[in-house]
């Protein structure tokens, strides 16, 4: 997260705790001067790419998340893996990049996984080209966390903050559907290749 402000004014720095992911959303989206820098750079040589995020579920009670990815450039069926071990149950979730749409982004979701009220922890994602495939160099893939939001139970501040994420999601007979999915953006950060500087 970054934060930026005048020097004569203070920064909006929370003084407690979030005391749910909507309240998260509100105070991020309510400051135009904050906002998500999360980005890092994969050397060339790295065959299977990786980055780590911190996220988590500011709730009271479990919540009902997915992980996206938005890529640019990459392989089409390059393999995405999620994973926290230390989260119980542990998150292990798994994806595959289709062909780009028409504005040639490759957008995928993840299935849905519960994690616990006040949870912290750390998503680790590897990216894996098909085999016999490698990364261009202009390759870039954003992953973001969402809360899944029921419109049965939401309170009005999930209504709010909400908003329909459209992507290809795997049904259970192994058929591939647009779906939309009502979701409450948590995080996001974003890996590509080399490092500032063209290293």
């Amino acid at each position: 997260m970054a934060i930026s402000f005048p020097t004569d004014e203070p920064p909006p720095v929370p003084t407690a705790n979030f005391t749910s992911n909507a309240a998260y959303v509100e105070w991020r989206e309510d400051n135009p001067n904050v906002a998500w820098l999360n980005v890092a750079y994969i050397p060339a040589t790295q065959a299977t790419k990786t980055i780590t995020a911190q996220y988590g579920n500011a709730n009271n009670t479990a919540a009902e998340f997915v992980f996206s990815a938005t890529a640019l450039n990459c392989p089409t069926g390059t393999t995405l893996s999620f994973s926290d071990p230390n989260c119980t149950p542990p998150v292990n979730l798994s994806a595959t990049l289709p062909a780009p749409d028409p504005e040639g982004e490759q957008v995928v979701m993840t299935s849905e996984v519960e994690i616990p009220a006040y949870y912290s922890g750390v998503i680790t994602v590897q990216a894996t080209a098909p085999s016999g495939q490698s990364f261009p160099a202009d390759w870039q893939i954003t992953i973001a966390a969402y809360q899944v939001v029921n419109t049965e139970t939401a309170t009005r501040k999930e209504l709010q903050r909400s908003r329909p994420f459209r992507t290809q999601r795997k049904q259970s007979d192994g058929k591939t559907v647009l779906a939309t999915t009502l979701v409450l953006p948590m995080g996001q950060c974003t890996m590509l290749q080399g490092k500032p500087g063209g290293e």
